[in-house]
């Protein structure tokens, strides 16, 4: 299987970014797991590390795990118990380090283990999707104290000795990275994973990427964000395996809402009714895209309001009216529009590019002079991603997970200092923000985010584009994969469950 680069270090607390959780999510595992099965958006969980949880008050969560279950016959853990104390460790110590994670961790007033199996985590206030939001992320893996060796962060490959079901062997830069299978995850799993061991080639291309499965050198790989490059594999190599989600999250424009001129609700507007999305479809999307207007999609099931349940005078703010849009911007005192930067990563391929170049072409038509910077992903990682350290606009993937929560609060509420990029601080979004998450009626919440999706379409703090599609392709003989939009520990919930008919 491939991967799109190579790892920039190796603490995955650290460095979230996929280059690294690609390989380390293999060596790691968490206290629930995606289950196994059909559907794109099937986002409901097994037990993992975790055996079960239960509220023992609106407050207070309390989490039986699993006993008998041991860490990888590596030193420095040398097969030792799991043990609640390092589920404790994980969250107080590590956890934190994950900027974007910090809405989480301080919503933690205390974490103790009353004993060797039984983990009580009290809130400071009633936050009844903290499960769904901690333990679903692709990042929330749990580790001992011992690998970390005294120090802060982990420095070096052999460290990422854990709980998932392969070792990692050998990494070469630039080549491969090799992985083989632990006989100590069946202590989770019986049975599992099936698979000897994997090798991981460094193929940072998409195109190359499908002339590697073209040609049978990988068994299995993933291609994302690149309708093109997918619609050409399935046309050029049909005995592949394939099946295609929509990424779970779409792309987007953010902007900093905090300054001018985007702080003016009106040039926002002006922007979103700026962009012909049906032509992007047809253009940058090559056909292959699902209509959207935030980040909530159909992806999370009954909480996605659809655009055409939107009021008709709020639907207009995400529907293409050029005329309209530069009216807007004449009453928000820009009758010739303004200057502005669309920075973007290679790293998020041919679409982000391609929205890029459209954004400066349908800002221009209204009068807004935009040019497009291009900024190597490390630096992208350090300033836009990093809690929107950047001027102008850009592109980016927002927040994404099997809750609604994660991509409405960590994009919008103005504690969230790693992920609400476009600096919102909005009093009336905090607080419909923070009634969903204590809201425990289902029936409830549900009405709370359809009010914040409204009010999402309204604000436009950040312009939604259409979801981009995300595609497994497999050879024949690879059997019972079943392919996910939303990876809770990247291509690891593939490789635990597949198997080779050869």
């Amino acid at each position: 299987m491939p991967l799109s680069a190579d790892v920039p270090g190796w603490d995955m607390f650290k460095n979230t970014g996929t280059n690294l959780h690609d390989i380390v999510a293999f060596n790691h595992t968490s206290l629930v797991r995606q289950n196994h099965g059909p559907g794109c958006g099937a986002y409901p969980t097994d037990p993992e590390l975790a055996q079960g949880w239960k509220w023992l008050s609106d407050r207070s969560l309390e989490l039986k795990l699993k006993q008998g279950v041991k860490y990888q016959d590596l030193p420095p853990m040398n097969g030792r118990e799991f043990v609640a104390s390092d589920v404790v460790f994980t969250i107080e110590k590590q956890w934190p380090k994950m900027s974007w994670y910090k809405p989480i961790t301080d919503a933690i007033d205390k974490i103790e283990a009353p004993d060797k199996y039984t983990v009580r985590i009290n809130l400071k206030s009633p936050f009844a999707v903290f499960p769904d939001k901690a333990f679903m992320a692709n990042v929330a893996n749990i580790v001992a104290p011992e690998i970390f060796e005294g120090k802060a962060d982990l420095v070096r490959q052999d460290q990422n000795v854990g709980l998932g079901p392969f070792v990692l062997t050998s990494y070469v830069i630039g080549v491969k990275a090799t992985q083989k299978r632990s006989p100590n995850y069946a202590t989770i799993r019986p049975g599992l994973p099936y698979l000897d061991g994997l090798d991981q080639y460094v193929i940072p291309d998409s195109s190359s990427q499908a002339a590697a499965l073209r040609a049978g050198k990988l068994d299995f790989g993933t291609i994302q964000w690149e309708p093109a490059v997918i619609r050409d594999l399935q046309r050029t190599a049909p005995n592949l395996g394939s099946q295609v989600c929509p990424f779970e999250t779409p792309p987007a424009i953010t902007m900093r809402a905090d300054k001018p001129p985007f702080n003016d609700v009106r040039v926002r507007r002006a922007i979103s009714m700026a962009v012909d999305r049906e032509a992007l479809i047809r253009s940058v999307y090559v056909g292959m895209a699902w209509p959207t207007y935030s980040s909530i999609t159909s992806m999370l099931g009954d909480y996605h309001l659809p655009q055409d349940k939107l009021p008709a005078d709020i639907r207009r703010y995400v529907e293409y009216h050029p005329d309209d849009a530069k009216k807007l911007l004449t009453e928000a005192g820009y009758p010739d529009g303004f200057e502005t930067t669309v920075i973007f990563t290679p790293r998020y391929g041919s679409v982000h590019r391609g929205i890029s170049e459209a954004m400066v072409d349908y800002l221009g038509k209204i009068g807004i002079k935009a040019k497009i910077e291009v900024r190597e992903y490390g630096r992208y990682l350090d300033s836009v991603l990093a809690g929107g350290n950047y001027e102008g606009m850009s592109t980016l993937w927002p927040s994404s997970a099997g809750d609604p929560d994660t991509p409405l609060w960590d994009t919008h509420h103005s504690t969230s200092t790693g992920r609400n990029r476009s600096h919102v601080n909005d009093p009336k979004m905090d607080k419909l923000l923070e009634a969903q998450r204590a809201a425990v009626d289902d029936a409830q919440r549900r009405e709370i985010v359809y009010e914040a999706q409204r009010y999402w379409a309204q604000q436009l703090y950040y312009i939604s584009f259409p979801q981009v599609p995300y595609a497994a392709f497999y050879q024949p003989y690879v059997k019972d994969v079943y392919h996910k939009a939303y990876d809770n520990k990247a291509k690891d919930d593939y490789m635990v469950f597949i198997w080779l008919d050869k």
